[in-house]
Parts: C-alpha cells; sequence; structure tokens
C-alpha cells in the first residue's frame, strides 16, 4: 500500500480569522496542490481566491448565455489539400 497526500496550508490570521474561512482557503489549496500533482503541499493565496471567484462568474455567464440563447453555432468545414473530403 503506497499512501501521499495532498496538503493545503493557510496561515491565521493572515488567511482569515474564522475556523471556516481558513477551512476553506485551505481545501482551495489542497485542489491546487492536487491538480498540481498530488503527493505536495501548497500554501493558500489570494490568487487561487480570485482565480475561483474569476471561473465561477464565467460558468453563470456561461448558464445564462444559454438560457437566454445568446450563442450562435457556426460550422466551417475543413476541406483536404485536394479538395476531395471535408473532415
Amino acid at each position: 500500500v503506497c499512501v501521499t497526500a495532498s496538503i493545503g496550508i493557510t496561515l491565521y490570521p493572515e488567511h482569515g480569522s474564522t475556523v471556516e474561512k481558513l477551512v476553506k482557503r485551505a481545501d482551495q489549496a489542497m485542489y491546487l496542490s492536487k491538480k498540481k500533482g498530488r503527493n505536495r503541499y501548497e500554501f493558500f493565496s489570494y490568487s487561487i481566491e480570485e482565480k475561483a471567484t474569476e471561473k465561477r462568474k464565467l460558468i453563470e455567464e456561461i448558464k445564462l448565455g444559454l438560457k437566454e440563447n445568446q450563442f450562435e453555432l457556426y460550422y466551417q468545414p475543413i476541406f483536404s489539400v485536394d479538395g476531395k473530403s471535408i473532415t
């Protein structure tokens, strides 16, 4: 059995003054650690939180755009060099 750990680290009081805030931010750092390859540690930084907020905002905007039919689909066929087939 091989056990590995991905750890997210926060510092009190720099990253929060409540347990909830510190755990939330440590969790964000841990997921970044896993994304970078697991079996490592990562310190929380406010840029992690900003990126997560931007991602959530973009997802909400896409959902709204889909709901309100704000997207248009265009198909542009790709022809082979000889012009005989389409991919």
